[in-house]
């Protein structure tokens, strides 16, 4: 992966981006193709190591840019209840993807409880349908780290506007409200 540095001692230069993952072990030879790498690029200030864990949230991925793009400030996508850092968008989008999928094979089309997924209390002797996996233990995990309402609530407004992705439609929205804002401040 490469980007053009904004500021620094390499502005206008192409950054070479290399990220490694998180186990230290690794697959086959991983351990000795990074320090290969490593070493290769060792007097290389256009060369970025990161480190997965480094991409997980924008603090941590913004101290590693920083020389490079400058104190910018943090694009997040807003949508009443949840402001989604930029780190975790495709996470939003992939799980508002499935919910949207078990939404339309649910009889009345609405997004289930975390209860009636994980079949525990009153749902517990509940009627398993045929297109169910064994366990939804995984998108509901997805769905609570998002918030149930908060995914029903994008769900909702896709329904109205589906020819945008959920996290797009939250930008547009945001972008209109703070245009909006600025208009009438001014």
């Amino acid at each position: 992966m490469h980007f053009t540095a904004l500021v620094g001692d390499q502005q206008g230069k192409k950054i070479n981006v290399e990220l490694f993952g998180g186990s230290p072990g690794g697959r086959g030879n991983y351990a000795e193709t990074r320090a290969f790498k490593e070493q290769f690029h060792k007097d290389d200030p256009t060369f970025l190591a990161l480190e997965y864990k480094d991409c997980l949230t924008d603090a941590a991925l913004l101290k590693k840019l920083l020389p490079f793009i400058g104190d910018r400030p943090v694009i997040r996508a807003h949508a009443s209840r949840l402001a989604v850092p930029s780190t975790q968008l495709s996470f939003v989008n992939d799980t508002l993807k499935a919910a949207k999928e078990l939404c339309e094979k649910m009889p009345d089309k609405k997004m289930p409880t975390a209860r009636w997924l994980t079949r525990s209390d009153e749902h517990k002797n509940r009627v398993v349908y045929d297109w169910e996996p064994a366990s939804w233990s995984r998108l509901c995990t997805r769905i609570q780290s998002i918030g149930f309402n908060v995914v029903r609530e994008l769900l909702e407004k896709e329904r109205a506007t589906p020819q945008i992705g959920p996290v797009a439609r939250m930008m547009a929205a945001d972008a209109m409200q703070q245009e909006a804002s600025s208009s009438r401040n001014n």
